[in-house]
């Protein structure tokens, strides 16, 4: 939500009968009942059980799941143009779907989640780490750090996690870990 349109893009449907991930999407504006598609020109591939924060002016894409693998690139969208860049950084984090992201006023954190599906085992690879995005405008691309407190990262990563950023704290983070 922009506070007046609402961003849909990417996600998952099925396709004959098995699923397809999606890489295209619209805007819908209320005031006028219309959805605008979204350019696809530079726009992410497709996938889902990705995240996306909102910085204030764009929209920033991470993640997600495509080919039981998980991604660690994205897209930064601009619906005032209508155009996406392409993430383009290095010591990006490990590709991962089911995280969190938030946006904290400059910067976007990704955490947690998993790194990609057994099609031989019910198990998921779980990350216990993520990183910090700084969005560079005259680049258009995000550059990353990793915490510098990982002692206090917990040793199992957490599935789904969810996050919440409260004002003038450092960091606030809180997942129910994975079951034994």
């Amino acid at each position: 939500w922009t506070g007046s349109k609402m961003i849909v893009w990417g996600g998952l449907t099925q396709q004959n009968g098995f699923p397809k991930a999606l890489d295209d999407g619209a805007v819908y504006d209320p005031t006028t009942d219309k959805w605008t598609p979204m350019s696809p020109v530079n726009a992410p591939s497709a996938r889902f059980n990705h995240t996306a924060v909102w910085t204030g002016q764009k929209m920033v894409v991470f993640g997600g799941l495509t080919n039981n693998n998980g991604l660690n690139d994205g897209g930064v969208y601009d619906p005032a143009t209508n155009t996406w860049s392409k993430i383009t950084a290095t010591n990006l984090p490990g590709g991962r779907f089911q995280h969190t992201a938030v946006w904290t006023g400059s910067r976007m954190v990704v955490w947690g989640g998993s790194g990609s599906v057994s099609l031989t085992e019910p198990t998921l690879q779980e990350r216990n780490d993520g990183g910090v995005f700084t969005i560079e405008e005259t680049e258009k691309s995000l550059s990353t750090t990793v915490p510098d407190d990982s002692a206090s990262i917990p040793s199992d990563g957490p599935l789904d996690p969810t996050a919440l950023l409260i004002p003038d704290h450092r960091k606030v983070y809180e997942s129910v870990a994975p079951a034994p």
